[in-house]
């Protein structure tokens, strides 16, 4: 889950969602790795059990997309002369960033055996061994507008930075650009053609391809160097909001005011941002997972760390002595709601587990 800090530092720490960000697949997750760069967040997660590591990306911090395909795996360590080494398990990854924030290397813990089995003073051993990576190159979209079908190019400028010339390090005909989801799969809008603009490169996409949708918060470049090697990078989307307000809610509790029933619910916004005033809507179930009634308010417009607790009046059906559990969301479509779904069944204790504190 994601916990957040008002400092980063000594203030406690509040659990903000309540499903796990790892991959919805089966896997014995540990040793998440998280950075940001100037265009989003990204994490690595290692299945320690399958021996695979995923990628995940995120424009917040807190509502994360799984990319295909593998972060890495066993057979990642090959030199530049194509000799490989056989290490059995790579875990604990770690990244050193460049003053863009961008990862330039990745430090593993590996071993060459099963290390359940792996004993004193035999032959085999654990290492941390340094792996450089390929940087990101830098990027900006021109377009201040998402592409829509009257809409004919696509303009990117690749960024020149001491050792990449883009007006000769680059393989143009194999550039692709657009939506991550696309262009992972060599798909995406292709090249018409370039300008120069000072020591930067114009580089101009048909419009079709590109495949960006409201989902989407960040553009893909992908291709060759002129000497055959990976390049790629990342761009913001300029109609993206990136520093929207994230709202998160507490377990609802069912209160008696001014002589009637009503739910009250915790609001709190984690982001950086205010919010703007945004349905609050609570689902109410019994122990038999009957739905029972679902009641929705306005909370308003919160500061950044500001809370509001709103009395939403319950259904005439309910209780006052009964345990129901409940489903909330909050937020608005633009800043993907965030649900939270009590169990009060099967945990009673944990009512509140949902932005728990932590010091």
């Amino acid at each position: 889950g994601v916990w957040v800090s008002r400092d980063g530092l000594e203030q406690p720490w509040y659990q903000i969602t309540q499903d796990s960000t790892y991959p919805k697949v089966n896997g014995k997750y540990e040793d998440p790795v998280v950075w940001r760069t100037a265009v989003q967040y990204h994490m690595i997660v290692n299945d320690w059990y399958g021996r695979i590591a995923y990628h995940l990306r995120s424009k917040d911090g807190a509502h994360w997309k799984v990319d295909c395909g593998e972060a890495y795996m066993p057979g990642v360590a090959v030199y530049s002369d194509g000799q490989k080494e056989d290490w059995y398990k790579y875990e604990r990854i770690r990244v050193l960033q460049d003053e863009h924030g961008r990862a330039i290397q990745a430090n593993f813990a590996v071993i060459d055996f099963d290390k359940r089995k792996d004993k004193p003073n035999d032959k085999h051993s654990s290492k941390n061994i340094p792996i450089p990576l390929i940087p990101g190159r830098l990027l900006n979209l021109i377009n201040k507008e998402i592409p829509t079908k009257d809409t004919k190019e696509i303009r990117v400028r690749i960024i020149a930075e001491k050792g990449f010339n883009p007006h000769t390090d680059i393989d143009l005909n194999t550039l692709r650009f657009g939506a991550p989801e696309v262009i992972d799969f060599g798909k995406g809008s292709t090249l018409l053609t370039t300008e120069k603009s000072g020591d930067d490169l114009i580089a101009i996409f048909a419009a079709k391809g590109h495949a960006f949708a409201d989902h989407n918060f960040a553009g893909k470049l992908l291709g060759r160097t002129s000497k055959g090697t990976l390049l790629f990078g990342y761009t913001r989307l300029p109609w993206v909001t990136y520093n929207e307000a994230i709202l998160s809610v507490t377990n609802p509790e069912l209160k008696t005011v001014d002589g009637k029933l009503a739910i009250a619910v915790s609001v709190t916004n984690y982001g950086v941002s205010a919010s703007k005033p945004s349905k609050v809507v609570v689902t109410i179930a019994t122990k038999e997972g009957k739905v029972i009634g679902e009641v929705e308010g306005t909370c308003s417009a919160l500061k950044p760390w500001e809370e509001a607790i709103m009395a939403l009046d319950a259904p005439a059906s309910m209780q006052k002595d009964t345990l129901y559990d409940y489903t909330v969301t909050c937020g608005n479509e633009t800043q993907h709601p965030l649900a939270f779904k009590t169990d009060n069944y099967k945990d009673k204790k944990h009512g509140r587990r949902h932005r728990r504190k932590k010091k």
